[in-house]
Formats: structure tokens, C-alpha cells, sequence
């Protein structure tokens, strides 16, 4: 039995039968991609253009997208996939679409924990966000945030064993995760992102399953 606390990596020198099983399957929510006007600003040869999305591709990408994790449900390697209908204007919640986590804690219990929203327009993003969650029963946990919390880009549960992972850069204030792993009882391993390049643990860190993960070696 692996005692509740944030390890670091050097800590966790435990193999995975020491941890409980997980509880519940994994879930996805992802908002259908019928409106998009984001923008962006590039400065090339001293000028400035503003690149919009090609709407096309992203609509592409996501059907594609969404065809492997229903087929990755289908093998009961998942077991929800949730289609949120977008909104006109929340250029269909892209920019808080990784910041929340949802933990199921006992067999009829679900939370979850909306990471943190810095305009009107992710707070409006995040608003859609909760009103899902609470149609499913889950319940939001409302905290005190210590250090800045980012959801799913940093926050990874492990697909079988009762624990997660978590990125964190050098000198980072872990006393969100802190809170996290008191709140959900689930240890927490954290994972040091040294490259400059990989802002989250999400960018270079991918699990396949409950054994084997992808990653890029140069990030930790």
C-alpha cells in the first residue's frame, strides 16, 4: 500500500503492484467543432499577418480524432466518450478544453476541479464545463488555489493503478497537487519537465497502457 503524498520521481522507487486498482474507466469529453474564428498573429520579414484557422482541417482532424476514441471505446480500452455541443463564440471551448480533471472516488461518487481561467471568455468556457459535469452528478471541488493549476495538460491518472502523474517544471509551488492528492487520497508521482520546449506533460508524455507509455527522453 503506497501512502498519500506527492513523490518525486527519485521517491518512486515502487512497482506498480504496490498500488490499489483504479476505480472506473477513462472518459473523454470532447466539444464538436462547428465554430471556430480563432487567429493568430505572425511577425515574418519584420510584418505582421494575422493566420486564421483552416476551419476545414480542424473539423478533419477532429472527426478523425473522435473515430479513435470511439473505436478505443468499442475495445473497452475507454469507457465513455462525451460530445459537448459548442457554442457560437467559444470557438467550441478550445481554450480551456484541457483544464479541469474529473476523478471518480468510490463506486458512486465522481468530482471534479476546473483549472484556472484568466479572461471573461474562459470563465464563460468554463461555465459550459461545469454545467456538464453537474448534468452527469458529479461534484465540483472548490478550492484554494496555491500555484497554478492546469487540468489534464499536467495532471495524467494512470489507465489501471490508483495514482498520477504530474508535470512540473524546476522550482514550481506543487501545493496545488499537494491539495489534490489529500482530497482525491491518491498518490501523486511528479515528473520533471527540464527542456524549455514542453510546457506540460501532456506535449511528451503519452500512456498506451496500463504497463507502456510513449515519451520524449530530452524533456525529463
Amino acid at each position: 500500500m503506497i501512502r498519500t503524498k506527492v513523490y518525486s520521481s527519485e521517491e518512486a522507487d515502487f512497482g506498480l503492484k504496490y498500488f490499489n486498482d483504479r476505480i472506473g474507466g477513462t472518459h473523454v469529453v470532447m466539444a464538436k467543432p462547428d465554430f471556430f474564428s480563432q487567429t493568430k498573429i505572425a511577425k515574418l520579414d519584420d510584418e505582421e499577418r494575422i493566420i486564421k484557422s483552416n476551419t476545414l482541417l480542424i473539423v478533419e482532424q477532429w472527426s478523425e480524432l473522435n473515430s479513435i476514441y470511439h473505436w478505443l471505446k468499442d475495445k473497452h480500452y475507454l469507457e465513455g466518450v462525451h460530445e459537448i455541443e459548442s457554442i457560437e463564440g467559444f470557438d467550441s471551448l478550445t481554450l480551456i478544453g484541457d483544464k479541469f480533471f474529473s476523478w471518480q472516488t468510490s463506486k458512486d461518487e465522481n468530482h471534479y476541479l476546473l483549472g484556472d481561467a484568466f479572461t471573461d471568455i474562459e470563465k464563460k468556457q468554463q461555465d459550459v464545463l461545469r454545467s456538464f459535469f453537474n448534468s452527469n452528478k458529479d461534484t465540483e471541488i472548490e478550492y484554494e488555489k496555491g500555484g497554478r493549476f492546469s487540468g489534464n495538460l499536467d495532471l495524467i491518472p494512470h489507465l489501471g493503478k490508483r495514482f498520477f502523474f504530474v508535470g512540473i517544471h524546476q522550482d514550481q509551488d506543487i501545493s496545488c497537487y499537494e491539495f489534490v492528492t489529500h482530497i482525491f487520497k491518491t498518490p501523486i508521482i511528479t515528473l520533471e519537465l527540464i527542456d524549455p520546449r514542453f510546457k506540460h506533460l501532456s506535449e511528451c508524455f503519452l500512456q498506451i497502457d496500463d504497463k507502456n507509455a510513449m515519451y520524449c527522453s530530452k524533456a525529463f
